[in-house]
């Protein structure tokens, strides 16, 4: 007798006209004990269907479905789906740990045996150290392992699995298969400009401006209440005021760039010219130094600690103001490509977007540390020092 066995199903949805949309038809097929089959399929041809008629989660418009000679009307005792959207079948309000011990709590295990054979489940998905993380706090892959572990800790007959690995698979052909052929390069090279374009200016003014407010007290005190007002206020409603002045293109993009990464730069700068050694500034007197030139050869090189902590804040800032309002008026960039992507059905094509726009953040972020170890040696080895 086979495992399963499923006999001549079809499976049809009504639409909201009352038409009828074939899902699937007339599928047969014969599963033996410890058998491995494969479902394979292009996207849309009822995969899920098929799955979800088999765990009993759909009825199915025709013919039947039978596990070890029996018919099929409920979720079986004996099978276990995992489900596609993997993410979602997670309980948020569980760790990984309490995930896993889901089925054997069902099943009633003892709890040391139970949490015994978890742990040996999380190990054997490579999820070690993760066991009291929760669902929302790992990636897309981790959350994988931890909807199988748990389907396998229930130890059922029957285990269906809807595209365990598909999504992943898919997300890295489609950025595989995009960046070579171009059609992602010009969106990057469209953002990149973006991004440059208002975080260069945005640093020259808020370094410039924090300078000088930071030096000169009275000006500070002049504008302190102007900047506690704007700075809380969230870059992305500036859009549509950017917009009016601007217009639908690449200044408005920049504009609302500028603003968004100035607030850090320009705070951090203040308060690091603020805190100089008043000795530092009274040496550079005694050399004959004029106002400016203290700003310029002292007060900056002084502050510049403070300073590229703002930088730094501002860099991720950049790449999410840019590409957030690339998808609001952008017709260029890969917010545009994300969300068109997204538009037009693509979700392949829109993972692979996200996942550029996260290898973007990665990287500019690696490059600015590079550069900040060697202008700031000397920082790194006085404090280093000073604490040892």
């Amino acid at each position: 007798m086979p495992l399963l066995e499923v006999e001549g199903l079809s499976k049809s949805y009504r639409q909201l006209g009352g038409d009828q949309t074939l899902a699937i038809a007339g599928i047969s097929l014969q599963v033996e004990q410890g058998e491995l089959v494969s479902i394979v399929g292009p996207s849309g041809c009822g995969k899920t269907t098929l799955l979800m008629c088999i765990a009993g989660l759909i009825p199915p418009s025709a013919g039947r479905m039978m596990i070890k000679g029996r018919e099929v009307n409920g979720p079986p005792q004996n099978l276990v789906l995992v489900f596609q959207e993997y993410n979602r079948s997670l309980f948020a309000w569980r760790s990984v740990l309490g995930n896993v011990l889901f089925g054997l709590e069902v099943k009633g295990k003892r709890a040391s045996e139970a949490r015994q054979k978890a742990r040996h489940l999380i190990s054997l998905v490579g999820l070690d150290g993760f066991e009291r993380h929760y669902p929302w706090e790992l990636s897309g892959g981790m959350q994988q392992r931890v909807a199988i572990a748990r389907a396998l800790a229930y130890e059922p007959e029957v285990l269906l699995m809807d595209e365990p690995f598909g999504s992943v698979d898919a997300t890295v052909a489609s950025l595989v298969e995009l960046i070579p052929s171009g059609a992602l390069l010009g969106h990057l090279a469209a953002s990149l400009s973006r991004f440059l374009s208002g975080y260069l200016t945005a640093a020259v003014i808020a370094v410039t401006l924090g300078t000088i407010l930071g030096y000169f007290r009275f000006l500070y005190s002049l504008f302190e209440a102007l900047i506690e007002f704007l700075r809380p206020m969230p870059s992305v409603a500036t859009i549509p005021v950017a917009i009016l002045f601007f217009g639908i293109g690449d200044p408005m993009i920049v504009a609302v760039t500028v603003y968004a990464c100035a607030w850090p730069i320009l705070v951090h700068t203040i308060d690091g010219v603020r805190n100089i050694d008043r000795t530092l500034v009274d040496t550079g007197r005694t050399f004959g130094l004029g106002r400016w030139k203290i700003l310029t050869k002292i007060a900056l090189p002084a502050a510049s600690p403070y300073i590229l902590t703002g930088l730094r804040i501002s860099l991720a800032i950049a790449l999410i103001l840019v590409t957030t309002a690339e998808m609001v008026v952008g017709g260029r960039g890969v917010g545009f490509f994300i969300l068109d992507e997204e538009r037009s059905l693509r979700t392949s094509n829109m993972y692979a977007g996200i996942i550029l726009v996260a290898l973007l953040g990665y990287l500019l972020n690696r490059i600015f540390l590079t550069l900040e170890a060697k202008a700031m040696a000397w920082h790194r080895g006085m404090t280093g020092r000073e604490l040892a």
